[in-house]
């Protein structure tokens, strides 16, 4: 007997052996299919706790995701579409339409080819040089292409009606009368510097689009225009009494518009009806001419100033006391910017996550965070400048008969 045949039983006992092992592995590995698929894995929802609804899953979440950013794209591709533009640059753009505007009639056609033509040389060097991939900055084709737009724009630019800028002497693109009235005082106001100038064009803009946005509402929307006919103080004097007496002056406003539009129309209105209101009173103030020259911008630190020069303080202590109301003016600026700020977003986002069903609801979570956070900025810089303010009142108090109010 050779030697393959003496190992041939343990060659079978080996085989056998193998196959045993393959069977109880491939048995554990159904088991272990078995009990992944009984697994919880990343989209499958967690059970709820006592008391709580069911939570979506994260592929649930996904596809609801994916849903609304399909309906989004469908929406969007159904609004109008701006006319076709003949160039892409939209500033050779406007100098085209205002050649056409001009040059409208049969004996000015040549003068209007001209300009086409030049338009399209333009066009086609910039092509040229768009498609070359070596170009250096100092190449012929990039010179020849900056010398024709050069050309082109000292030539023709004027051809476009100049925009509309607020001057001392130029109020044209103000359309509220009140607004028009107190921007005609800046002109007397000749001892400003440029920035006070630039500063006072912002917020005569800023007013400007907050009275539009008023109007916008005023004519849009009935219970909006009913807390405006009804007025800022007569309201403020409603919430002050209590929840009881709100909710009563409400209702009477329900029962013609409805309550969700009441509701949203109020919170609205209390934004922008104080913001407008608060415009006028700052603007009136800003172009007094003699609170500019003697005093404060800001009518609060202005009152306090004023009250300050009827005290006994020494010349020392006022020097010190103007520096402080200087400090005191900027942080109430800055609040009014976060002021502004925040009210802006909060109407926006409340409008949204009220109106927009299609809206994810992790996007509204997320909308109502900020709005609470800029909430909560905007309480702590309040108390900020209460507490400044007390300060600064309090060294008045001992020379000053009458308490101040509190106006913070």
């Amino acid at each position: 007997m050779n030697k393959i045949e003496k190992m041939r039983p343990l060659i079978a006992s080996k085989a056998t052996m193998c196959c045993i092992t393959m069977v109880v592995v491939l048995a554990l590995a159904v088991e272990n299919v078995g009990a992944a698929n009984k697994a919880r894995t990343l989209f499958d929802p967690e059970d709820p706790k006592d008391g709580e609804e069911p939570q979506m899953s994260a592929e649930e979440r996904v596809q609801k995701l994916r849903e609304y950013r399909i309906k989004e794209r469908e929406r969007r591709q159904k609004l109008p579409r701006p006319p076709p533009r003949e160039f892409n640059s939209p500033r050779l753009e406007n100098i085209w339409k205002a050649a056409k505007d001009r040059y409208d009639n049969v004996t000015e056609a040549d003068t209007l080819k001209k300009i086409k033509n030049d338009l399209n040389d333009i066009v086609k060097l910039e092509k040229t040089v768009r498609k070359d991939e070596e170009l250096d900055e100092n190449s012929e084709k990039l010179k020849t292409l900056r010398e024709k737009l050069k050309t082109f724009f000292d030539k023709y630019e004027k051809l476009q009606p100049p925009p509309l800028q607020l001057t001392p002497h130029n109020d044209s693109v103000l359309e509220d009368p009140t607004l028009k009235e107190y921007w005609s005082r800046v002109k007397h106001l000749d001892f400003l510097e440029e920035n006070d100038i630039r500063e006072l064009q912002g917020e005569f803009m800023y007013c400007e689009d907050q009275i539009k946005a008023l109007n916008h509402f005023l004519d849009n929307d009935p219970a909006f225009k009913k807390f405006h006919e009804v007025g800022h103080d007569e309201i403020t004097k409603v919430l002050k009494k209590g929840e009881n007496e709100t909710e009563k002056f409400m209702e009477a406003i329900y029962a013609q518009h409805g309550v969700n539009e009441t509701r949203k129309a109020f919170l609205i209105w209390l934004q922008l009806g104080k913001e407008v209101a608060n415009c006028y009173d700052r603007l009136h103030h800003y172009t007094e001419e003699e609170i500019r020259k003697e005093g404060f911008k800001e009518p609060l630190v202005n009152k306090l100033w004023i009250e300050a020069q009827k005290s006994n303080m020494t010349k020392l202590e006022m020097q010190k006391f103007k520096s402080e109301l200087d400090a005191f003016q900027n942080k109430l600026k800055k609040k009014e910017n976060l002021v502004r700020h925040a009210s802006e977003v909060e109407r926006r986002y409340t409008h949204r996550i009220k109106n927009d069903d299609q809206l994810p609801h992790p996007v509204k979570v997320d909308m109502a965070t900020q709005v609470k956070k800029m909430r909560e900025e905007h309480k702590s810089r309040r108390e900020e400048l209460s507490e400044w303010y007390k300060k600064l009142t309090s060294k008045l108090f001992s020379t000053i008969p009458d308490h101040l109010p509190d106006e913070l």
